[in-house]
């Protein structure tokens, strides 16, 4: 009644909520004992431990306390469904069962065995049918070693609720423990004629059937398994040891049964479970190429089947089935149309050409998808359908399977002409509608897909991934609300599935609920971590909503999760719609705080294509950063110092140098601009203002690293090298891993015959980066100067292993050779 209430007017007064919050209180602590859902529900409308000012107006501390402890551990508690109470029970009469139930869990939990049989003498617990009770006296009997009361109750519980899984699945552990497999095989059924997807029913189902010797069974019941539960590592674990002792069972029986297609196939499927995929193949292809039509020869080379006797051919062919002493019992009477051998073979179809085995065709089919040699195994699908149509049988199976791998293979039509010949072979079949509808949607026929798609979901509504399926075909013809109603069918059954939560996210998305469709694409990025879609699906979003931080997060997540180039650069071009329709009918105020906000959104973005390498786009990002700036006359040394930086990465510098110089005037006493202007010049090779910009930069703020970094190359240039390696001591004293200005550190080293020093630089840089040129060839130099032919010739050896011959190698090679120590 109170969910009505707050449901039915969200806009009532605080008073009226306020009543009602206070009268739920008390209600709970006279009645406890309310289901866990309930308690969950209320959770979403009322904070009661923030309330406590008002709960102490109305309650004394004592009340409050109490209440809020139940109220805690309410979600604890055991379930309320399913009791019966006898007739003469009164309201106290319940709560008190609840109560002392509540104590009987907690007993057993402890391990209190003799106050807990102290209890259940105090409790009419014989009088109430409650399957909780009995679930606890399970326990409690199974605990203290008392299976027979144990399994008297596991029968109580299934006589009084019989779709109670708990008794038979607890009789049927109790049965296996005590090794009586028959009987609790037949336990763990009853349990799945409940639930016939219960995991641990179908696992204690195989584990009878390995018990009792019936491989066969088990491995049917752990395939069951993995099909319930895909991620059950111990089931997948016992079908791949009950598929090595299968192999090994049938492959000694064929060594006396040689044509026996049982056993031939129990190889063959065994190969295909553990994932042997080529022995799989191989074992096939011995047993279908043996008995080939080609292979008849060995028996019949001898005949002329001219001149030879019906019953002459007919026994060539029996002895080359395998089969002649049953041919030789049947004595066919002369038999020109054939039909005499055909029912011979037919009794005797185990040992019948496993040429012409279906089944051995399917399984190779298969092994050779797996192995993704989908031509090979449309090959054998093809093989195994024109099989079946002989023996006067559909081969509906490889058809399907057929038309699923030209989908694969994106031959669209030629799945297309398959699947509608199977239809006309097995009308109103889902499974069949599905795929034709499927082969549609990637020919873009969508009405189609519809039309097809609303057939088999029309015949069959048990599968999620037939309504997935539509919803892709609803999106492509902007039918977004139906699409929803799909993806939450398929989000109940599978609630990870990351592309059915992008999905939604894009439905919602394109109705504009883009709050709802950020959290869809989030729940994606939260099932599949290295999902990069809906991070540019967020930044589109985002951006709609005019949250240019959250944007801008999300691209930056895109590009780090790999991007699509085209659709990173789709993004760049939207933003300007977005942007126009964002500053309709708004005040000169907010079209202010907008531009604003998009200012620095295009900067950052040009920012985050820099660092992807995409300078072109960088640069498109700086020129509309630049265009608002001109429209609403901001300050656009932001813009202008970017736009420089990226420039001198496309190797633009007198463009960089424009732009910078641009920004250094709007903002005179800017550190960054000044840095960057430094660089430019120094590309320019105009040191010496390079240097004064440099300088400038450091002494308005000496705590960027980087700012000595680039200092020390101009410096370098200008050969002041003492200066440039007291740079580099700051800048490694804040980066020692940083390779390059190890190698700075060791040219100063070496130009200041420093050989020592210097080639301890260049092998700390080498240390961080084996793979740069520059300080592998400047340690040959050093250990020149150093006449340490050892290190010289130890270095030259590597140098060319990774970069090959060198032209600038030959001077030093003649150094080498000039050495008093060469032998």
């Amino acid at each position: 009644a109170w969910q009505l209430i707050l449901e039915k007017d969200a806009l009532w007064n605080l008073e009226v909520k306020q009543q009602l919050f206070i009268w739920l209180f008390d209600f709970l602590s006279i009645h406890p004992f309310v289901p866990a859902s309930v308690y969950k529900l209320m959770m979403e409308y009322f904070y009661w431990n923030e309330s406590h000012n008002i709960l102490r107006q109305n309650f004394n501390q004592e009340k409050i306390e109490k209440t809020l402890h139940t109220i805690e551990r309410a979600p604890w508690s055991l379930l309320f469904t399913d009791i019966t109470f006898p007739d003469d029970f009164d309201i106290n009469a319940i709560e008190h069962y609840l109560s002392q139930r509540d104590y009987l869990d907690y007993l057993i939990t402890c391990n209190e065995a003799e106050k807990t049989t102290a209890l259940l003498d105090e409790m009419h617990y014989r009088e109430v049918k409650d399957p909780e009770k009995n679930r606890l006296l399970i326990n409690f009997y199974l605990n203290n070693g008392h299976t027979a009361q144990a399994l008297e109750y596991c029968q109580q519980l299934i006589n009084e609720h019989p779709e109670n899984i708990d008794g038979p699945l607890q009789k049927a552990n109790i049965l296996f423990a005590q090794k009586k497999h028959a009987e609790a095989a037949y336990a763990f059924r009853a349990v799945l004629k409940i639930d016939n997807k219960h995991a641990l029913a179908i696992r204690g189902l195989a584990a009878c059937s390995i018990k009792t010797g019936n491989l066969l069974a088990a491995k049917k019941h752990y395939e069951q398994a993995v099909e319930a539960l895909p991620l059950d590592i111990e089931a997948r674990i016992q079908l791949i040891k009950i598929s090595h002792t299968l192999i090994q069972q049938s492959a000694e029986k064929l060594k006396t049964l040689y044509y026996s297609g049982k056993h031939r196939r129990t190889v063959a499927e065994g190969y295909l479970t553990t994932g042997d995929y080529y022995s799989c193949i191989s074992f096939i292809g011995s047993c279908t190429s043996d008995t080939s039509y080609k292979g008849l020869g060995t028996y019949t080379e001898n005949l002329d089947l001219d001149e030879a006797s019906i019953e002459e051919v007919q026994q060539a062919l029996a002895e080359e089935a395998g089969i002649l002493e049953a041919f030789k019992k049947a004595k066919p009477l002369p038999d020109p149309s054939g039909r005499m051998i055909q029912r011979v073979l037919a009794n005797r179809k185990d040992t019948f050409f496993n040429y012409l085995s279906y089944d051995l065709h399917i399984l190779s089919a298969q092994a050779h998808n797996s192995n993704n040699y989908s031509e090979k195994a449309i090959l054998s699908y093809q093989h195994a359908f024109l099989i079946a149509e002989a023996e006067g049988n559909k081969g509906y199976e490889a058809l399907i399977e057929l038309g699923r791998l030209h989908i694969e293979r994106k031959a669209y039509s030629e799945a297309l002409d398959i699947l509608l010949r199977l239809d006309t072979l097995a009308p109103d079949n889902a499974e069949i509608l599905h795929h034709i509808s499927e082969a549609y949607r990637f020919l873009e026929d969508f009405e189609n897909a519809l039309l097809y798609s609303n057939k088999s979901i029309d015949l069959d509504n048990s599968h999620w991934v037939y309504f997935s399926a539509r919803s892709m075909i609803l999106i492509e013809l902007e039918k977004y609300r139906q699409a929803i109603e799909d993806l939450d069918i398929t989000l109940d059954s599978t609630p990870n599935f990351a592309w059915a939560w992008h999905r939604k996210g894009i439905c919602l998305s394109k109705t504009l609920r883009h709050e709802k469709a950020i959290e869809c694409f989030e729940s994606a990025i939260a099932y599949d971590t290295g999902f990069s879609l809906p991070c540019f699906e967020i930044a589109r979003s985002a951006c709609a909503l005019l949250d240019t931080q959250r944007a801008i997060s999300a691209i930056e997540e895109y590009i780090n999760r790999g991007y699509d180039v085209s659709k990173l650069h789709r993004i760049q071009n939207e933003i300007t719609t977005i942007l126009d329709k964002a500053l309709n009918d708004r005040s000169t105020e907010q079209k202010n705080d907008i531009y604003n906000d998009y200012y620095h959104f295009y900067i950052h973005l040009a920012e985050i294509f820099d660092r992807a390498e995409k300078g072109e786009w960088a640069e498109l990002a700086c020129t509309q950063a630049l265009n608002i700036a001109d429209t609403t006359n901001t300050n656009a040394h932001l813009a202008l110092s970017q736009q420089g930086a990226i420039l001198i990465n496309n190797e633009k510098y007198n463009d960089a140098l424009n732009s910078l110089n641009s920004a250094n005037t709007l903002n005179p006493a800017n550190a960054v601009i000044l840095n960057r202007l430094s660089n430019a010049q120094r590309y320019l090779e105009d040191y010496k203002v390079a240097l004064e910009n440099s300088n400038q930069a450091i002494s308005i703020d000496d705590t960027q690293w980087l700012y000595f970094s680039t200092r020390s190359l101009i410096l370098l240039e200008l050969e002041k090298y003492p200066e440039a390696s007291n740079d580099l001591d700051i800048v490694l004293e804040n980066r020692p891993e940083f390779a390059w200005a190890w190698y700075r550190k060791g040219l100063c080293m070496s130009r200041t015959e420093q050989h020592q020093q210097a080639a301890k630089c260049f092998e700390t840089a080498l240390s961080f980066n084996d793979s740069l040129k520059p300080p592998r060839l400047e340690l040959i130099r050093s250990a020149c100067a150093l006449t340490n032919r050892e290190m010289a010739v130890k270095n030259m050896q590597i140098y060319i292993k990774d970069h090959g011959e060198d032209p600038s190698l030959e001077h030093w090679q003649e150094k080498i050779k000039e050495m008093h120590n060469e032998p």
